[in-house]
């Protein structure tokens, strides 16, 4: 099934605003959630409320790793 998830955006001075993927279907919708539930689930099991490197350094490639994901994921299936 050849369904797009996502439509990607055209620029920040066009009538569409924003730079990103805005989901046009649940699953779009799911892996968006998905995303920000491994967020916070990572603030959470890095625990980074104490500020030390030794726990902000790994959480910060975590979240790098997460983005590169969903932005691929986006990327291939959105529609321009």
């Amino acid at each position: 099934m050849n369904q797009y998830w996502f439509r990607r955006r055209k620029g920040l001075f066009t009538r569409d605003l924003g730079w990103g993927y805005t989901p046009i279907s649940w699953e779009g919708v799911a892996l968006s959630f998905s995303a920000v539930l491994l967020f916070v689930g990572g603030a959470f099991y890095f625990d980074i409320d104490d500020g030390s490197t030794e726990r902000v350094v790994p959480f910060l490639l975590f979240m790098a790793v997460v983005l590169v994901l969903f932005f691929l994921a986006a990327k291939k299936k959105s529609r321009d």
